[in-house]
C-alpha cells in the first residue's frame, strides 16, 4: 500500500475582490511536515506534493494526478486551505491564485476548480482509501479581526461523496471515503489573523503531533479520531464553529497517521506504567513487550533501568498512600471498640478495599499490625487512667469533693503527663467522687447503743493483738485489774472535731478521734495515702487476729481503752504522682507537627513533653517533606531529646506544549522534551524555556514548593520563515543542542568552472545555470568530533580515529559516506527534522555565496590573505612536507584546525574551502552534461555511478587548485580518510 498526498495552500489572489489568507500556505506547509515525519504520517517525501498559490490549470492537473494511477490499497489524501466560493446555483468551487468575480459579484467559474471535478477524480480512482480535508473560506460574516471562511451553505456530501460506494457495501473498516471540513453546512469557519495557522488545521496537526488524537491509544490515528479531536479543540476556542465529517463506506476508520514515539524516555515510561501491578511490580508477562520497546527506542540500558525504578517508586508510593488510607479507617473502627469481624464493618471494609484497588492479601498485614498497636495503646491508656484515679481518690479522701486550686493544678499536670484529655477522665473523677461520698456516709455518727459489760478476756485479747504484746504480759494485766474499771463512764461533752489540712488527715478520712471524758487525747495519726492505708478499726479479735469492722463504732470499746495508745493503721506518706519522663523533639524545619502514638502534641521546639515511662512511636511531619519516625523508650524521671531531620520532597514539574518535541531548559540546563512526564526538582524558583526550531520560544518563571506539583503548558507559535543568514540549533531528545545551522537563501548561480579558469579540468564543466528554488539550512561548520562522538556512543558505533590531532571542536575525520548519512538519519530522528547531506549543487551554491571567482575571497589563492580564509597546505605544512605545493602564507596549522578558525564567507559558512573534504549526496558523473538545473541530487537514475560519491571543498593537505569553489573529487562511499569529513543540510 502506498500513501499519496496533495496539499494545496492559496494565500495570495491576483483579484482585489478576494482577501489574502496568509495562513493558507503555512497550513499546507505545516501539514506536509507532519505527513512526511516517519513516526507520524509516514508518507514518503516524493509522495507528498505541496502546491502554493497555484492557478486553475496547475491545481486541476495536480488533483487528477493524485487520484489517477493509484492501486486499490493506496491512500489518496487531498488537503485544501484557501477561499471556498459558490456560484449562483450553490455549487462549491475552490479558489485558485487567479480566481476572480464578475462586476456583479458572481464567480468567474473558469478561474476556480469545481467540487464536481474533484468528485469525478475520486470516482475514477482505484484507491479504496480517499480522504479530502477542506479548510475553505468566504468573507463578510465575522468581525474585522477574523478572515472569514466557508459560510456553510454547501451540501458537502452530495458534491463530494459518490452516490454509492464504488466498491460495494461490504467495504472493510479502514476503506472508503472521508470528507473533513472546517465547518458544517450551516456554520462558519474562520482563522484569527494573529495566528500563524488556521484554527482548524492547527488542531488537526496538533492531534497528530502530540498523539492526543489517538483516542484508544492503539498507536495510530484514524480519520474519525482526528476529526473528533479537532472538533472538540476548535469548539473550546470558538463554540460557534462546528467542524464536520462526512463518510462513505468505512472512511472513518482510515488510518492517516501513526502515534509519534516522541521522547523515548516518556514513551518507555508510559509502557512501563502499563506493565506495573498495583503494588509497583512489573508483571512477568510484560517483560517481553518491554524488551521490544527497548530495542525500538534505542536508549542505553542505564536509562531504561532508571525509568523503571522511577515508575515503580511512583506506583509504590501510590500503593503506600492507599494502604495508609485503609489503615486510618481500620484504626478508627478499633479505637471505638468494634471488631473487624463484625458483619457490617467487614462488608464496608471490603467495599472500601476494592475502591482503593487493594486485595485481601494487602490488608491482612495492615489489620494484624493495627490490632496489635491499638490493643497496646488501649492497655497503656487504661494504666494511665488507673494512675490518675489513685491520685483523685487520695485527694478526695483528704479534701473531699471540693478540690483546692493547688490540687486542681496538680490534677491538670498529671493529665498532661499521662496524655489524658479532660473528656477521658471525666468519668474517672465522677466515680471517685461518688465513692468518696459513700465513704463519708458510712462514717456519719450512729445512735449510741446502751452500754453493756464486755468480756474482759476477749477485750484484752483484742488489745494484745493490736499492740503486739506477748501472752505473758497480757496475763499479768488481766490478774491485777479491777473488772469494774472497764465499765464505761458517762461523757460530759463531745469535743467538736477541729478542721484539719490534707497533710494532717488521718486514716479515718480527715477527722480527729473524739475526746472521751477528761482522759488524755490519743496522739495525732499521721496522714496516709488512701491507696495504701489500712483503715483503723476497733473491734473484737478474730481467731486469726483480724479486727471486725462492725466494732469500730462501739462506744463501750472506745471508752474502755481510752487510757491506752489507740491502735492505728501503719502510717505512710501520700505518694506523689509518678515523676514523668521529659521528651524534647527538635527538627531542622519550622511549622512541623509532632505526634506521639498517633496523638498530636504540637510542633517541635525547646518545650519538653512530659510523658509516663514507657515505649512510644514519635513521628514528625510537615507538608512537602518526607516524615520522620522513630521508636523511643522513656524511663521515669528521664530526659530524652530526638533530633528529627526532615528531608524535602522533590517538586513535580510537568512542562507540556501545544506542539510536541519542544526542548525544555531550566535555568539554562537541558531538562528534556515537553510531554506529560513529571520532572523532579528541588524546591525553588526557576526560569523555564521551551523552544523548537520554526517556533517562537516560550519563557516563564515558576516557583516550586517542597513536595508540590505544578504543570506548565507552553504555547509555541509558528515562525513562518527563518530569514536568510539567521542561525539556529535544533534540540535533541535529551534537550541538548545539535549542530549550528544557517539559513541559505533561494537563488540562482552558474555551477562549474568557466573554460578559462586556471586549473580547470573537464569534470568541472560545462558551466550551467542552476536555480535553488527554496531556502534551506546548512551547517555553519563541518560536523565536529563532539557532535559525531555523541551519535557514535548512542548507536554503539566504533569511534573514528582522530589521528592523534585531538577531538572536541576539530572536524570529525576518518568517516565514510555511509557514516555521514547514518549520522544524518540519527539526527533527523532525534530532532524530528529532515537532516541530510547537501546535494553537490547546494554545496557549490553555498560555497560561492554569490561569487563567481575561483575562491570565495577572490581569484588568486597565492595572495597572502588566503590563509585567513582556508586551512590548506601552507608554508607551515611545507616545513614538514617539503615536496608539497602550498599557499604562499602561513595559516598556523599543520593538519586539521578547530572549526570556525578562519573567516566565514558571505553566507556565514566557515571552512567551505580547506580543513577537510566534505561528502555530498550525489553519485559521480564525469561532467555536467544534462545535469539537473533545479539543485536536486544527481543520482543513479540519471546515469550516475553510485559506486563513487562526490567530495567537495579540499582539505588541510590540499594544494591550492583543490581549494577552488568548483573543484570536485570522486571517492568510494565505503572509504574513510584522515582528511575527509562532512557537514549537513536541513530542509526548512
Amino acid at each position: 500500500m502506498e500513501k499519496h498526498a496533495l496539499l494545496i495552500g492559496v494565500s495570495q489572489y491576483s483579484a482585489s475582490d478576494l482577501s489574502p489568507l496568509p495562513a493558507a500556505v503555512a497550513d499546507a506547509r505545516a501539514l506536509r511536515r507532519v505527513l512526511r515525519h516517519p513516526e507520524m504520517g509516514g508518507f514518503i517525501d516524493a509522495n507528498v506534493t505541496l502546491l502554493e498559490d497555484p492557478d486553475r490549470q496547475a491545481m486541476e492537473t495536480a488533483i487528477e494526478e493524485l487520484f489517477s494511477g493509484r492501486g486499490k490499497d493506496d491512500l489518496a489524501l487531498l488537503y485544501f486551505s484557501g477561499h471556498g466560493l459558490k456560484d449562483d446555483a450553490g455549487r462549491l468551487y475552490l479558489a485558485t491564485e487567479s480566481t476572480r468575480k464578475h462586476p456583479n459579484g458572481e464567480l468567474v467559474r473558469a478561474t476556480a476548480v469545481s467540487a464536481s471535478a474533484v468528485h469525478e477524480n475520486m470516482e475514477r480512482s482505484r484507491a479504496r482509501r480517499q480522504v479530502v480535508i477542506l479548510d475553505s473560506c468566504y468573507s463578510g460574516a465575522f468581525p474585522a479581526e477574523y478572515a472569514i471562511k466557508d459560510d456553510g451553505s454547501i451540501d458537502i456530501p452530495s458534491q463530494f461523496l459518490p452516490r454509492a460506494a464504488p466498491h460495494g457495501a461490504n467495504i472493510p473498516g479502514g476503506e472508503g471515503q472521508a470528507i473533513l471540513t472546517a465547518s458544517t453546512a450551516t456554520r462558519y469557519a474562520f482563522q484569527q489573523t494573529d495566528e500563524a495557522l488556521s484554527l482548524y488545521t492547527r488542531f488537526l496537526i496538533q492531534g497528530i503531533e502530540t498523539g492526543e488524537a489517538d483516542g484508544n491509544d492503539n498507536g495510530f490515528v484514524t480519520v474519525g479520531e482526528l476529526h473528533e479531536y479537532a472538533r472538540q479543540r476548535v469548539q473550546e476556542e470558538q463554540p460557534a464553529m462546528q467542524p464536520g465529517i462526512y463518510l462513505g463506506g468505512g472512511g472513518g476508520a482510515i488510518r492517516v497517521a501513526g502515534t509519534p514515539v516522541g521522547d523515548p524516555r516518556e514513551r518507555y515510561a508510559k509502557e512501563v506504567e502499563k506493565s506495573l501491578d498495583h503494588r509497583g511490580e512489573i508483571a512477568i508477562a510484560a517483560h517481553p513487550r518491554l524488551n521490544d520497546w527497548r530495542e525500538r527506542l534505542g536508549l542505553d540500558v542505564a536509562s531504561y533501568d532508571a525509568i523503571e525504578r522511577d515508575a515503580m517508586a511512583a506506583r509504590r508510593k501510590e500503593f503506600d498512600g492507599k494502604c495508609q488510607q485503609y489503615g486510618q479507617t481500620v484504626r478508627e473502627i478499633l479505637k471505638q471498640g468494634k471488631r473487624l469481624a463484625d458483619e457490617a464493618e467487614k462488608k464496608n471494609l471490603t467495599d472500601y478495599r476494592q475502591r482503593l484497588g487493594l486485595n485481601a492479601e494487602d490488608v491482612q498485614v495492615i489489620q494484624a499490625k493495627l490490632e496489635k498497636q491499638v490493643a497496646a495503646e488501649r492497655e497503656r491508656h487504661e494504666k494511665s487512667l488507673e494512675r490518675y484515679a489513685i491520685f483523685v481518690r487520695t485527694a478526695i479522701g483528704q479534701e473531699g469533693a471540693s478540690f483546692s486550686r493547688e490540687t486542681r493544678e496538680q490534677m491538670a499536670g498529671l493529665r498532661e503527663t499521662l496524655g489524658l484529655s479532660q473528656e477521658a477522665v471525666m468519668e474517672t473523677e465522677a466515680k471517685a467522687i461518688q465513692e468518696g461520698a459513700r465513704r463519708e456516709e458510712k462514717k456519719a455518727p450512729r445512735p449510741k447503743p446502751k452500754p453493756e459489760k464486755r468480756d474482759t478476756g476477749n477485750l484484752l485479747g483484742f488489745l494484745g493483738g493490736l499492740l503486739g504484746f506477748g501472752a505473758g504480759v497480757l496475763a499479768i494485766i488481766y490478774i491485777g485489774i479491777d473488772r469494774g474499771w472497764w465499765e464505761s463512764e458517762p461523757v460530759s461533752a463531745q469535743t467538736p472535731t477541729p478542721a484539719v489540712s490534707l497533710a494532717d488527715a488521718g486514716a479515718t478520712g480527715g477527722s480527729r478521734p473524739p475526746t472521751v471524758g477528761t482522759r488524755p487525747q490519743p496522739p495525732k495519726v499521721p496522714a496516709v495515702s488512701l491507696a495504701n492505708a489500712t483503715p483503723t478499726t476497733v473491734g473484737r479479735v478474730s481467731p486469726k487476729g483480724a479486727a471486725r469492722q462492725d466494732d469500730a463504732a462501739n462506744p463501750d470499746i472506745v471508752s474502755g481503752y481510752a487510757t491506752l495508745t489507740r491502735p492505728t493503721a501503719t502510717p505512710s506518706p501520700t505518694p506523689p504522682p509518678p515523676e514523668p519522663a521529659r521528651l524534647m523533639v527538635r527538627s531542622n524545619v519550622s511549622g512541623d507537627t509532632v505526634t506521639i502514638d498517633g496523638r498530636t502534641v504540637g510542633p517541635t521546639g525547646p518545650e519538653a513533653h512530659e510523658l509516663p515511662a514507657g515505649e512510644y512511636t514519635v513521628r514528625v511531619e510537615k507538608e512537602g517533606f518526607f516524615p520522620f519516625e522513630t521508636e523511643i523508650t522513656l524511663v521515669e524521671g528521664g530526659k530524652e531529646t530526638i533530633p528529627a531531620v526532615l528531608k524535602p520532597k522533590p517538586a513535580q514539574l510537568v512542562v507540556n506544549a501545544n506542539i510536541s518535541g519542544g526542548a525544555v531548559t531550566i535555568d539554562g540546563r537541558p531538562l528534556g522534551l515537553t510531554g506529560l512526564k513529571a520532572h523532579e526538582l528541588a524546591p525553588g524558583e526557576y526560569a523555564i524555556r521551551v523552544e523548537k526550531a520554526g517556533f517562537e520560544p516560550f519563557e516563564t518563571r515558576v516557583t516550586l514548593a517542597a513536595g508540590g506539583e505544578k504543570s506548565i503548558r507552553a504555547h509555541l507559535t509558528t515562525v513562518l520563515a527563518l530569514e536568510p543568514g539567521e542561525t539556529f540549533r535544533d534540540r535533541l531528545k535529551d534537550g541538548s543542542l545539535g549542530p549550528k545551522m544557517v539559513v541559505i537563501p533561494a537563488g540562482k548561480f552558474r555551477m562549474g568552472s568557466p573554460e578559462d579558469e586556471k586549473g580547470r579540468a573537464s569534470d568541472k564543466g560545462p558551466q550551467h545555470r542552476v536555480r535553488i528554488s527554496k531556502a534551506f539550512a546548512l551547517g555553519v561548520t563541518e560536523v565536529t568530533f563532539a557532535d559525531y562522538d555523541r551519535f557514535a556512543k548512542a548507536t554503539r558505533r566504533e569511534l573514528p580515529s582522530d589521528s592523534g590531532w585531538g577531538r572536541g571542536q576539530r572536524p570529525v575525520i576518518n568517516v565514510s559516506w555511509r557514516d555521514a548519512t547514518a549520522y544524518a538519519k540519527w539526527l533527523s530522528g532525534q530532532t524530528g527534522e529532515d537532516y541530510r547531506l547537501p546535494t553537490e549543487a547546494e554545496w557549490e551554491y553555498a560555497a560561492r555565496a554569490r561569487t563567481t571567482t575561483r575562491y570565495f575571497w577572490g581569484g588568486d589563492l597565492e595572495d597572502k590573505l588566503a590563509c585567513g580564509f582556508a586551512n590548506g597546505a601552507d608554508l607551515v605544512a611545507k616545513e614538514e612536507h617539503s615536496e608539497w605545493t602550498t599557499n604562499n602564507c602561513r595559516d598556523g596549522f599543520v593538519n586539521t584546525a578547530p572549526v570556525g578558525s578562519f573567516q566565514a564567507n558571505a553566507f556565514g559558512l566557515f571552512d567551505m574551502s580547506g580543513n577537510v573534504w566534505e561528502w555530498t549526496e550525489d553519485c559521480w558523473h564525469d561532467d555536467y552534461e544534462n545535469a539537473p538545473e533545479d539543485g536536486r541530487a544527481w543520482g543513479e537514475e540519471d546515469g550516475g555511478n553510485c559506486a563513487w560519491r562526490v567530495l567537495r571543498g579540499g582539505s588541510w593537505d590540499g594544494e591550492p587548485r583543490r581549494l577552488r569553489s568548483a573543484y570536485r573529487l570522486r571517492v568510494n562511499p565505503d572509504y574513510w580518510f584522515f582528511d575527509v569529513g562532512f557537514r549537513l543540510a536541513r530542509a526548512l
